[in-house]
């Protein structure tokens, strides 16, 4: 994944913020694929067990957007996103 250390630790530093539920956060798409060091970074949140609060996700999705992190990012809910799409990630 191509991102600055200082992209790294905002990213860290908001996953972190307010985090009840215990879940594993997966990069996928062209920042993982083809090195593109200019596209948004996608990440999906997969909670083991007990599904991610969605008050809990909406503050994540927030951290990201008011943060300065130099780059796009976006974040999806594993338990909500179509099984075809969960194929697509998983390939990666």
């Amino acid at each position: 994944m191509l991102l600055k250390n200082k992209g790294k630790t905002l990213l860290f530093s908001i996953l972190k913020q307010g985090r009840r539920t215990k879940a594993e956060v997966q990069v996928y798409g062209s920042r993982v694929n083809g090195g593109v060091c200019f596209s948004d970074l996608d990440l999906v949140l997969r909670s083991q067990g007990k599904p991610i609060d969605i008050d809990e996700f909406i503050n994540f999705k927030n951290g990201l957007k008011k943060s300065n992190i130099s780059f796009l990012a976006d974040a999806l809910n594993w338990k909500r996103i179509p099984d075809c799409f969960k194929d697509n990630i998983n390939q990666q």
